[in-house]
């Protein structure tokens, strides 16, 4: 124990910054009384703890969206955070691939391929934890209109067929 009057002065300690622990030596410090140097007073053991970084938990919603079919394929990379924490100041998801849909129908909006890019365009995903809550993708069927011609005959005994139609 220190005796009263005295303090430790910590001058540099471990740091870490992403995710991951490492042993909290304290590398530089002074055991000081009214401002001076009294070290030499103690015979010091060390007994260090652990400083540990844990991941960010964030909560995507992916985005949804709609279309009218028109054969070609659709997709969004459209997204928000939906947790109470968000990524941290300089940090955004990005999407490299994604669910698409061509078809009339509908189905969910799975980033299949992202990222967390911190400054700099570097990866800091190992700091988080994303998870996903899902939007839709929609494909609606294209209206269209088709009408079939008119026609007309005498009887004659014979089927009037006319298979001209229009759109």
């Amino acid at each position: 124990d220190l005796l009263p009057g005295h303090r430790i002065h910590v001058l540099e300690s471990a740091s870490i910054t992403d995710v991951g622990s490492l042993n909290n030596y304290l590398s530089v410090f002074r055991i000081l009384e009214g401002g001076v140097d009294i070290q030499g007073n103690y015979e010091i053991s060390y007994i260090y703890g652990t400083i540990e970084i844990i991941p960010r938990p964030i909560t995507v919603m992916t985005g949804s969206a709609e279309w009218i079919y028109d054969g070609e394929p659709h997709s969004t990379t459209d997204y928000a955070v939906i947790s109470p924490l968000d990524f941290v100041h300089g940090h955004k998801l990005t999407v490299s691939s994604s669910s698409n849909i061509t078809n009339a129908g509908h189905t969910d909006n799975i980033f299949v391929k992202y990222d967390v890019e911190g400054l700099g365009g570097k990866s800091v995903l190992k700091n988080y934890t994303v998870s996903f809550e899902h939007g839709t993708l929609v494909v609606l069927p294209r209206p269209i209109a088709v009408a079939s011609a008119n026609d007309e005959k005498r009887y004659d005994g014979t089927p009037l067929t006319n298979h001209t139609c229009y759109v």
